[in-house]
């Protein structure tokens, strides 16, 4: 989404995507859900093959195909949600538990760990980071609530693409329910991302022996022991 300078009116939250590409598969332990982000709000276009593959113990999250015309940066929002505990990163082999402040991380994270949560980032990417506080009313996403201003302190974890990117993509691994312990110790080995391009997404969870694939077109996957071919989105 564009980073906007000011919050956006209401009524414009409800406008449609023009895309009809979206939707899952699932065997009711693990699944796949994914949409086809087209975005033509505010006279600009916004673009994404966005896709998340769940196999138990983790969600690998992929955006690909990125793009827009939008003036402002063009973010990918990782986490909001309001601090709770420290906020630990591990760059270049170094662990650090961080002070407040704004962190950003150019293809050097390993993971991040905040409240319960590991985030891994395979292939890195221009990781931003808050862990401060931010200041706002529900007035200004709604003119029915208080206009009190309300002082919170926040986690806030993003990609940022820049602006007017043309075939951006980011990839993150999230690893819930484990302490700081569990993530330092955590194996992401057996997760094999190779496809994350604008007309295909394929993840191999190696210990299930799970693959995940998403098609936006016709195109087709071919590997040593099998060949998936679809004719259609």
């Amino acid at each position: 989404a564009p980073q906007k300078t000011s919050i956006p009116k209401p009524a414009q939250w409800g406008n449609l995507g023009t895309s009809v590409f979206a939707g899952g598969v699932s065997n009711g332990t693990y699944g796949v859900t994914t949409y086809l982000l087209n975005d033509q709000q505010y006279s600009v276009n916004t673009t994404a093959r966005k896709s998340w593959f769940e196999f138990g113990n983790e969600v690998v999250c992929l955006g690909a195909g990125i793009k827009s015309t939008a003036a402002e940066q063009i973010n990918t929002t990782v986490n909001q949600c309001l601090l709770n505990g420290n906020v630990v990163v591990k760059t270049n082999n170094t662990e650090t538990t961080l002070n407040t402040g704004t962190y950003n991380y150019t293809n050097n994270v390993s993971w991040i760990y905040h409240n319960k949560v590991g985030y891994f980032f395979p292939k890195g990417g221009n990781v931003n980071l808050t862990n401060n506080q931010q200041s706002g009313s529900w007035y200004s996403i709604n003119t029915n609530s208080s206009s009190s201003t309300v002082n919170k302190d926040v986690f806030k974890l993003w990609f940022n693409h820049g602006t007017a990117p043309t075939a951006a993509n980011y990839a993150y691994i999230i690893v819930p329910g484990k302490s700081i312990d569990q993530i330092r110790s955590y194996d992401t080995s057996d997760i094999e991302i190779l496809i994350n391009s604008d007309s295909l997404q394929v993840v191999h969870q190696k210990k299930l022996n799970l693959w995940g694939m998403v098609f936006y077109k016709a195109a087709s996957f071919k590997n040593s022991q099998f060949t998936i071919k679809a004719d259609n989105a």
